[in-house]
């Protein structure tokens, strides 16, 4: 593929509200030819039309590309913000493009916090990572918030704890609905317990069977003392199945299994399954 038509499909995936897209594919079209720029570029379009100096990216998925983003971006610098895999797990219940599959999640947060983070340790130096518990960021923001800046390198503003004022006007209308929905509020720490109540007891097992390295390293207390052997034996088989579709999208560094087992089947015969009501909802 030509470097025009990577920039004209790269431009075209991107949805940003009110984006200029003939006025970005020939700002970057301009730009030397590289896979830098096109990326740099519509970063820049954009933060240049929301009076902004400086931006930053936060997909998640680009834990599994921290060599590959360092190599581009050699100045950059690295927050990466780690959640109880058992509040993360029970979030990623309630959105579509996860699986409705606890195991499968705990995998996914388990593949994040090993493979992912062997990725980003690996490649970037120490003083380029700031490591930081989201529990610790909604319990006090202000403090939290003010580490960052130093890290980065930007003066704290009271000001940035408003964010959420307008947010909405800068994401899709289904992203500030749905999934980025806490990002068009102020920052609270009333959705970090409500795992306790929305996953049952066999289902904290097997996040904590999954998890438990990692929740030792950074100080979640386990609910149980060990998993039952339906809840190892339900965790191997899935395991199995797991690292059997790793081995297929071995390529992908970022796959995870996004679909219940037997699902395809599930199709075919016409069943659709309701997900999990969140806790709090009538």
């Amino acid at each position: 593929m030509q470097f025009d038509e990577i920039v004209r499909e790269f431009v075209d995936r991107v949805e940003i509200p009110d984006l200029d897209k003939v006025a970005v594919i020939d700002q970057l079209l301009s730009m030397p030819r590289n896979l830098r720029s096109p990326y740099k570029g519509l970063m820049d379009y954009w933060a240049k039309a929301q009076g902004k100096i400086r931006w930053g990216e936060k997909t998640p998925g680009n834990l599994f590309y921290a060599d590959v983003i360092n190599e581009m971006f050699p100045d950059a610098v690295f927050i990466h913000m780690i959640r109880d895999p058992r509040a993360g797990v029970y979030s990623m219940e309630q959105v579509w493009f996860f699986p409705e599959d606890v195991i499968f999640n705990a995998l996914s947060r388990h593949k994040h916090m090993t493979v992912g983070r062997s990725i980003l340790e690996g490649a970037v130096p120490a003083d380029r990572i700031l490591t930081l518990r989201y529990e610790d960021l909604v319990a006090d923001p202000v403090p939290v918030v003010k580490r960052v800046c130093e890290f980065v390198g930007e003066a704290y503003h009271e000001q940035m704890m408003s964010y959420y004022k307008g947010a909405d006007q800068h994401m899709r209308s289904d992203a500030a609905a749905d999934f980025n929905a806490l990002a068009t509020r102020p920052i609270s720490a009333s959705e970090t317990d409500k795992w306790r109540s929305g996953l049952t007891r066999a289902e904290l097992e097997a996040i904590e069977l999954i998890c438990g390295e990692e929740m030792s390293e950074f100080r979640y207390e386990r609910v149980t003392s060990k998993a039952s052997p339906l809840v190892k034996l339900r965790v191997r088989i899935k395991e199995a199945y797991w690292q059997k579709q790793e081995s297929k999208n071995r390529d992908n560094r970022h796959f995870t299994v996004r679909y219940k087992m037997f699902s395809g089947i599930q199709r075919r015969l016409g069943i659709r399954p309701q997900r999990r009501k969140p806790v709090g909802v009538a």
